[in-house]
Parts: C-alpha cells; structure tokens; sequence
C-alpha cells in the first residue's frame, strides 16, 4: 500500500513540475519574424558599435584580480561623465546602479569614491545618477528581492 501511495506522490510530482514547465516552442526565435533591437545605452566610440543595450544583462566573467570591477566602474563613468571615459560614452543621460556581490563594503566605497572623482562629483555625497550597493552578505533570495525593489524605486527619481 505505501508503495502505491509513493509512486502516486511521485507521479503528482512530476505531473505538477511538467505543467509548470514552459513550452520551448513559446521560445522558439522565428527568423521570418524580425524583433526590434533594444536602445543601445553605451557605444564604442571610434567604432559606434553599441555594447549595452537597454532590456539586456551583460556578465563580466574572469579569473579573480584581472581588473572586472576597474572594468564595470570605467563602464559607469562613462555612462555618467559627459564626454564618455575610456572610448565609451553614453548616448544619453543615465543613471547607474552599481551591484557588488563578493567585495567588502569598504572596498564597494572606495570604487563608488574612484567613479565619482572621474566625474567630477562631490566624493562625500551621494548622487542621483549613481548608486553602489554592497550584497556581500546577503543571500541570493534577500539580493534578488534588494535589487527588484532598488530597480523600482531608482527608476521613479
């Protein structure tokens, strides 16, 4: 009897977790049917090729101390500085959202301090366009939920 009762918990299972899986045909890219490109945020500047664009997530990836973070925070200076930074520039005004997940909040300051200073802002106050959060201690359930609400709220200034 309990054998019974076990194959049908594992049948209840694994009934429920195919209806919660999606269709892969829902995800199907149709060739014949063209999707608009996102704005581009970030351009290349001697060759104006985008390399961010808006609706997209861009991962940096490397061995550790190979310069990612200098990398993200040149990125994020010129996003905010007027004339761009490095070869990059904004083709608009934004606002930047700097996520640290591995460094000490001390060290996420002082890279927040470095992107001020390279534009120009006042590196004992906080500004609108640019905001550093340190999740080194969080978990990623509590930094999933911490990024979705600082998306929102940053995104009504």
């Amino acid at each position: 009897m309990e054998n019974i009762e076990y194959q049908q918990a594992l049948t209840s299972v694994h009934d429920h977790k195919m209806a919660s899986t999606p269709n892969w045909q829902a995800c199907l890219i149709d060739l014949a049917n063209p999707i608009p490109q996102p704005e581009p945020l970030i351009i290349q500047t001697d060759t104006d090729i985008a390399m961010l664009h808006r609706r997209n997530i861009s991962t940096i990836a490397a061995a550790a101390k190979v310069g990612k973070t200098f990398l993200i925070s040149s990125i994020a200076v010129a996003a905010l500085h007027n004339d761009g930074f490095l070869g990059f520039h904004a083709i608009k005004e934004l606002k930047v959202l700097f996520i640290d997940t591995e460094m000490d909040s001390s060290d996420t300051q002082i890279v927040a301090i470095r992107v001020h200073q390279l534009t120009s802002l006042p590196t004992n106050i906080n500004n609108s366009r640019f905001t550093a959060l340190n999740l080194r201690e969080q978990d990623n359930d509590q930094r999933l939920a911490i990024v979705e609400t600082a998306i929102k709220e940053l995104q009504q200034i």
